[in-house]
């Protein structure tokens, strides 16, 4: 279902889109003109804590690059997906391997608002 919201109050956008949101919604997608944080955060709201269902955020400037549409769509699609409940990658263990134990180490790079640089985070599980 597509709807266009006209107003560009918070309190209108929520009110728009609890208004055509019915049970059966699977995903709530929003594309904005521009960035805003009181849109954005209206929107998160009403999707996370008054109608729990997922959403999708978009700023048209992001896919209004032609040249950057494929990459940037298929970013949006496997978001899209593990909000839905899949999954973006899966390794199949052979059974012949019969592992009594296993240790699974995940490494991640996240950008430290305080210092402004990169921090690297491990974490393990036996």
């Amino acid at each position: 279902m597509y709807v266009k919201i006209a107003g560009a109050v918070k309190t209108l956008i929520a009110d728009d889109v609890l208004a055509v949101l019915v049970p059966q919604c699977q995903l709530v997608m929003t594309i904005f003109p521009s960035s805003r944080d009181d849109r954005y955060n209206a929107i998160k709201k009403l999707c996370c804590v008054e109608c729990p269902v997922p959403s999708q955020v978009i700023i048209a400037k992001t896919i209004g690059d032609p040249r950057k549409l494929r990459s940037v769509t298929q970013k949006i699609a496997l978001q899209i997906n593990c909000k839905l409940g899949g999954e973006l990658w899966s390794v199949t263990i052979p059974t012949v391997c019969r592992l009594t134990a296993m240790l699974m180490i995940e490494l991640r790079f996240v950008w430290c608002q305080v210092k402004g640089w990169p921090t690297l985070q491990g974490h393990t599980t036996v």
